[in-house]
């Protein structure tokens, strides 16, 4: 809180300003030029989230060069992680809503 103002409610206030069109455009540039972060859903958090896909894939290309498939045995923790759980959400056409899901255990990320 700055001045009994909410910064991060007013910020939000901004954004939904300027996604209808009404705030005005030296109002735009004024908080552009302290990098105002008008999609924060694309921030850190995605940065972060990123980077941990990445370290995924890389323990699950491992796993491959290793075994020569991606048949992960159930509860396999790679890194403190279960590497099966996350092959099972990635792999093409996976789905989410049901248990286990569906794939080819020849599918493999790593080519």
């Amino acid at each position: 809180m700055h001045d009994g103002v909410h910064l991060s409610a007013w910020l939000v206030r901004q954004r939904a300003a300027r996604r209808r069109g009404t705030l005005t455009e030296d109002r735009v540039t004024a908080l552009d030029g302290l990098a105002m972060d008008w999609d924060p859903g694309h921030g850190i958090g995605d940065t972060r989230a990123a980077q941990a896909w990445q370290q995924r894939l890389a323990d699950a290309c491992a796993f491959h060069a290793a075994h020569g498939h991606l048949r992960i045995p159930a509860k396999s923790y790679v890194n403190g992680r279960r590497l099966d759980a996350w092959i099972g959400s990635n792999a093409p056409g996976a789905d989410k809503v049901t248990s286990p899901p569906t794939r080819s255990p020849h599918w493999t990320p790593c080519t």
